[in-house]
């Protein structure tokens, strides 16, 4: 639009797409705001701390479940592929169905993976649980964002 001319149909060119109404910010008090991002964080830190902390019991569930170096790796890897491959897909779902309710779900999903994960009695069921808790954790990761953008007013967020 170097031409100064509003944009029309007429001149090849369009309005910017307003932002959609579910970009708007959401009305809370304070308390309400602060209180969410402290759950929404919690859930990050989880999300983030399991990507690690496994690292630590892997000589121990090497030795338990008589897996080779090669095996054991999966428990981490499958982990970080499962969250990587599932925060796009995730993140649009939550447009769709609700952000609170896929942010929610994902908790629940990472919940019982991360009991599952506890009582896996074989690297493959191992595996599997944290191939769950990784996609537990993606429905959760692109969520956060959002709210977080809805909750606060742009006035209070960092520049």
């Amino acid at each position: 639009m170097g031409s100064g001319q509003t944009p029309s149909p007429e001149n090849g060119e369009r309005e910017a797409p307003a932002a959609p109404a579910s970009q708007a910010v959401i009305e809370t008090t304070p308390r309400q705001r602060w209180i969410a991002l402290a759950i929404l964080l919690a859930a990050t830190f989880m999300n983030l701390i399991d990507v690690t902390i496994v690292n630590v019991a892997l000589p121990t569930m090497q030795e338990a479940f008589s897996a080779s170096t090669s095996e054991i790796e999966w428990v981490v890897a499958v982990y970080v592929l499962a969250l990587a491959m599932g925060l796009m897909p995730f993140g649009r779902m939550g447009d769709i169905v609700g952000r609170r309710n896929m942010f929610v779900l994902g908790v629940a999903v990472f919940t019982i993976a991360s009991a599952m994960c506890g009582f896996s009695g074989s690297m493959t069921m191992l595996i599997v649980s944290r191939i769950v808790q990784g996609l537990g954790a993606a429905m959760m990761t692109p969520q956060t964002i959002a709210i977080t953008q809805v909750i606060f007013p742009p006035r209070e967020r960092a520049a």
